[in-house]
């Protein structure tokens, strides 16, 4: 959506996965009284959350989608810092994991 992110961290284990990042736009929020999430909010946390994906490639072919993990979004000094990061549904052998790829980037795991 014309905006960049820089990956700052991704983080593996066993039982988990958490990727931090930093977009280069600060995102706005509507701040509503109500409580309820205005239509703009969620097109907001669409932008810079829900749509990065987050999916961790085994070496046997299976994929495990993160995308949908939780995290947080917090802007500041025009810049929106975000993580998110999940439990998986299984335990992993990371010898198992050949990488984890974040947005369109796809960094390789290595178990020394």
């Amino acid at each position: 959506g014309g905006m960049t992110f820089t990956v700052k961290s991704v983080s593996i284990s066993p039982v988990a996965v958490r990727v931090a990042y930093s977009v280069d736009s600060e995102a706005k929020w509507s701040n509503q009284s109500s409580g309820k999430v205005s239509k703009q909010d969620e097109k907001t946390s669409e932008r810079y959350f829900d749509s990065v994906k987050i999916l961790v490639h085994c070496t046997d072919g299976h994929v495990i989608d993160m995308t949908n993990a939780g995290g947080g979004i917090s802007p500041k000094n025009g810049k929106t810092e975000c993580s998110k990061g999940g439990v998986f549904p299984e335990i992993l052998d990371l010898k198992n994991v050949a990488s984890v790829t974040v947005g369109s980037i796809t960094y390789p795991v290595s178990v020394k």
